[in-house]
């Protein structure tokens, strides 16, 4: 399924949180891919005479400046994930 590489299956048969650290496992691996198109791209500016010596200004990428907060890419902390999990369980009546 998609670019997870999940069967039908193994999404269905999977918890909310097994798919929330799914997904974060995957924004990871496309930060690191970024992270090395940006690093060749870098060199052969340089090799090619660029004179920027930064850089984040040479290509700028989403995260580079320190985030404060324990909040993750999809905008909940893993501790607001179970809460929610519990809170729908409880609505509707599943142990």
């Amino acid at each position: 399924m998609g670019h997870l590489g999940w069967t039908e299956r193994e999404y269905y048969e999977s918890s909310p949180e097994s798919v929330y650290y799914a997904i974060q496992g995957y924004f990871d691996k496309m930060k690191i891919e970024e992270n090395w198109f940006r690093t060749l791209g870098w060199i052969s500016y340089k090799v090619g005479g660029g004179k920027e010596k930064s850089i984040s200004k040479f290509w700028y990428i989403e995260g580079d400046k320190p985030i404060n907060d324990s909040r993750s890419r999809l905008g909940s902390t893993p501790e607001e994930v179970r809460a929610s999990i519990e809170k729908i369980k409880k609505a509707h009546n599943i142990k």
